[in-house]
């Protein structure tokens, strides 16, 4: 009875989780150099905690790119690994706008089909996140492998609240991160 009482919903510790990299390499980004790289962390890690419930009524989750992304920026901001070049993170902003491109109009009534309502029943939108992982793979880039392999692990997971696989893969907030990596120069959010 008591562990019942203290039990914490997977899909809830999963999107704060996601909120807290979030924040927290969104103040690594913003504040370089005006604080300690560690206080920065710590500050937008700890501030996310306690607008998380708010951010979660207002906006859902994050999807697992958008917490893959943001993982990356932490780790390019804290040392760049020799894989994590800006190239990863153009041709991942690439394929984010790519699916949204394809998704949002659609899913908004431009056209007949509504590619959304397969994320829910089919796996063919499974499997063709696995090729587009398979081709990027074989074109060099990790960057945007990772994020399809962990949305596709994170939905066969039902790790967030979300029973659509497009949820996993895009949400708005990941988009216009894309716009912004795409249009302006800067070490982790531009090429």
């Amino acid at each position: 009875m008591v562990g019942e009482r203290f039990a914490v919903r997977l899909d809830v510790l999963v999107a704060t989780l996601g909120w807290v990299v979030a924040f927290g390499s969104l103040a690594l980004v913003v504040g370089r150099g005006l604080a300690p790289r560690w206080l920065l962390l710590g500050f937008g890690s700890t501030s996310a905690l306690l607008v998380t419930p708010y951010l979660r009524g207002a906006f859902s989750d994050l999807s697992m790119t958008s917490m893959v992304l943001a993982g990356a920026a932490i780790v390019a901001e804290l040392g760049r690994p020799e894989w994590l070049h800006p190239r990863e993170f153009r041709a991942t902003s690439r394929f984010v706008l790519a699916f949204a491109l394809f998704l949002y109009p659609m899913a908004l009534g431009i056209g007949p089909f509504d590619p959304y309502d397969l994320g829910f029943r089919s796996p063919l939108v499974v499997m063709a996140a696995g090729v587009l992982a398979s081709l990027a793979w074989k074109a060099g880039l990790r960057l945007p492998v990772i994020c399809l392999v962990v949305a596709m692990g994170g939905f066969a997971a039902q790790l967030l609240a979300s029973q659509n696989f497009w949820d996993y893969l895009l949400d708005p907030f990941v988009v216009v991160l894309a716009v912004v990596r795409l249009r302006w120069k800067h070490p982790t959010l531009g090429p």
